[in-house]
């Protein structure tokens, strides 16, 4: 019977490995998953944006505003090709290069 007894304890052993196996997977709750930490969202918002900016006193003027947001427009038309509504060309349209 010894053989028995040694079958016994492996699996009582083994059904002890597997409880400690749950157990710690349970245990182990992520802290970060995508943008939540902790939590709580920790993706910046513009209005929080501007709010941190402003109270930290280096928010641009209106002036400065106005030619920023005209450098962007310059930068989109340059990047989209002067396209009238950013529309993105259909496959096979232009910008296809030539055979």
């Amino acid at each position: 019977m010894p053989l028995s007894g040694s079958i016994h304890r492996t699996t009582a052993a083994f059904a002890l490995l597997m409880l400690f196996v749950l157990a710690m997977g349970r245990a182990q709750t992520p802290a970060r998953e995508g943008n939540t930490w902790g939590w709580r969202h920790h993706q910046p918002t513009r209005t929080g944006v501007q709010r941190r900016v402003r109270a930290a006193g280096v928010a641009p003027g209106p002036s400065q505003q106005k030619a920023l947001n005209g450098q962007v427009e310059q930068l989109d038309k340059q990047l989209l090709g002067g396209r009238p509504g950013n529309a993105v060309p259909a496959a096979g349209s232009e910008g296809r290069p030539p055979r």
